[in-house]
């Protein structure tokens, strides 16, 4: 892998600006913040010349980032158009000693409500 070698031109660079956070229903007094995630598997150039079949997040090879305050609720639901399971984890967030996902892989073609996560705190939810 030549990591100076040229990119194509149908390369696309990630937007590194963050759009404003939306307006988001109030639940005693807490941010609800409520995101689906689409998941595919799309070709992707992550390299000069090194294409692979990514699992992206509505449409993006990363996923999106979540803002929010301590207290706020995320309510994440996963949509797995990709071809295989996969666990969901949400870095540098509260964490069961288990792990965030452990144990909970979502199907392909599947959709389903992931978690409420509280800032500060994680709770689970069923599916």
């Amino acid at each position: 892998m030549d990591l100076q070698g040229d990119i194509s031109e149908s390369y696309q660079t990630r937007d590194a600006t963050l759009a404003p956070v939306a307006d988001c229903e109030s639940i005693d007094g807490r941010t609800v913040h409520r995101q689906t995630l689409d998941v595919q598997e799309l070709p992707r150039e992550v390299a000069p010349g090194v294409n692979l079949n990514a699992w992206t997040f509505n449409g993006s090879y990363m996923g999106p980032t979540l803002r929010g305050r301590v207290g706020d609720i995320f309510e994440i639901t996963l949509i797995n158009n990709g071809s295989m399971g996969h666990s969901v984890d949400f870095h540098a967030g509260t964490v069961s000693p288990e792990g965030f996902a452990a144990g909970r892989q979502h199907r392909a073609g599947a959709a389903c409500r992931v978690e409420c996560i509280t800032l500060g705190r994680v709770r689970q939810v069923s599916t």
